[in-house]
């Protein structure tokens, strides 16, 4: 998606599902028993010589690997819309199937309360500052994929529902304590391959944003009506700011591996 020092688009990388073990030089495979042990090569690592056939046959270009159509223009990658796509891919059916378990168990009521509209504004944006959060600052050659920064988005606006709510709800203290332990515990996806903690936070932050613009509120006076719109207003203004200070961040910083 961006052109970095740490991986070139001009050089080949190691393709998907290709492992290589690269002895010192000098060593053959057979000598394991008297040298140091070989460096396994995995995905995204860049090989150590076209020269050799077998580094050449086990690589790609960034763009093979990338897929999706490709580059418009080799020397630079431009796939801005994996910022979204992401979303709709997991690591596996373990993963799958805890997000669609999460979403069973936590968002369904959300999404009442919310109406389909609101509930797929904020879903794709919350999704979408989780992954421009988490790519501008992890690592360049670690993949995240997954719907988690949008999940993390509803428990942010869940989070605004309950203090809009404050005065109607009652216990309005336990369903906060209650969903701050089950976002706290919903971190444990992030030991799940594929998964960034960095995409689930900046989701709940999205989530928190986006969520103080959508979610609906009691007015109990016309005061506190003004209150709300001004803070609305404040907290879509900020949320706009940061998502442009992020992809910016995002094109401009060579975050090595």
């Amino acid at each position: 998606m961006r052109a970095t020092q740490a991986m070139p688009p001009h050089e080949r990388y190691i393709c998907l599902n290709t492992t290589l073990s690269v002895m010192p030089d000098g060593v053959s495979p057979g000598d394991h028993s008297k040298f140091p042990p070989s460096t396994a090569l995995e995905l995204l690592h860049p090989i150590p010589s076209t020269a050799n056939p077998a580094f050449l046959n086990a690589s790609c270009s960034l763009q093979d690997i990338c897929g999706m159509s490709g580059f418009s223009s080799t020397s630079e990658p431009d796939q801005s819309f994996r910022f979204f796509t992401p979303l709709f891919v997991h690591t596996g059916i373990i993963h799958y199937f805890i997000n669609v378990f999460l979403h069973w168990l936590l968002v369904m009521d959300l999404e009442r309360v919310m109406n389909p509209i609101r509930f797929a504004v904020v879903y794709l944006l919350s999704g979408l500052f989780g992954n421009v959060f988490g790519g501008s600052l992890s690592s360049t050659i670690h993949p995240s994929m997954g719907c988690n920064p949008s999940l993390f988005g509803l428990f942010g606006c869940s989070v605004i529902d309950i203090i809009l709510m404050w005065r109607i709800i009652g216990q309005p203290s336990r369903h906060l304590i209650k969903i701050a332990v089950i976002i706290a515990s919903s971190f444990l996806l992030g030991l799940l391959p594929g998964v960034n903690n960095l995409t689930q936070l900046g989701g709940l932050i999205g989530g928190l944003l986006v969520g103080a613009v959508t979610m609906p509120a009691v007015y109990y006076s016309k005061t506190y009506q003004i209150a709300i719109w001004f803070c609305r207003l404040i907290t879509m203004s900020i949320y706009t700011v940061l998502v442009v200070i992020l992809v910016r961040n995002f094109y401009q910083t060579d975050t090595s591996g």
